[in-house]
């Protein structure tokens, strides 16, 4: 849904093969879900269907968890329209996540 209803998540979803780890939008409240499968260092890359924040609003949160988390040195390659960047980039304007 548009918003997280109690004990719920908006749109996200985890998608694993042969050891590859892809994360398909990460919507309000999705981001303890996802670290309740596996850490936010094995994700190999996110994929976020448009700008709307239920379906990216917790890709601020997996940017800290991989900034400040350790574990990765190096950086998730995100596939995203270009409006993504701007909303996610509005909710942390001091970082360069």
């Amino acid at each position: 849904g548009a918003w997280p209803e109690a004990g719920r998540a908006a749109s996200g979803f985890l998608l694993e093969a042969y050891g590859f780890r892809l994360v398909l939008d990460l919507g309000y409240a999705t981001l303890p879900r996802l670290l309740a499968r596996c850490a936010a260092s094995k994700v190999d890359a996110v994929v976020i269907t448009h700008e709307h924040p239920d379906h990216c609003a917790d890709l601020s949160a997996l940017c800290r968890a991989l900034l400040y988390g350790g574990g990765r040195r190096d950086r998730v390659p995100l596939y995203c329209p270009t409006g993504v960047l701007g909303r996610v980039q509005a909710m942390e304007p001091t970082e360069d996540l």
